[in-house]
């Protein structure tokens, strides 16, 4: 993909991202977690949002024997 390419898709992204998490929904995103508004507050500068985020524990989510199930 081109630079300039993946740059509007993430771009795309994020921007989704923010809509859902205006809109009050909350998101769940495999590699990072489930990801909600904690709080707002407004300053003189813009709003601050604060982002609570619930990260799985990878040792957890990963199986015991990676090699288990594989067969010759």
């Amino acid at each position: 993909m081109k630079k300039g390419d993946a740059r509007r898709a993430l771009e795309a992204t994020m921007a989704a991202m923010s809509d859902a998490l205006r809109e009050g929904n909350n998101l769940s995103l495999a590699p990072l977690g489930k990801m909600k508004i904690s709080r707002t507050k407004d300053t003189p500068n813009g709003k601050l949002v604060v982002l609570r985020i619930k990260l799985k524990d990878p040792v957890s989510a990963m199986p015991k024997d990676p090699l288990a199930g594989l067969t010759e």
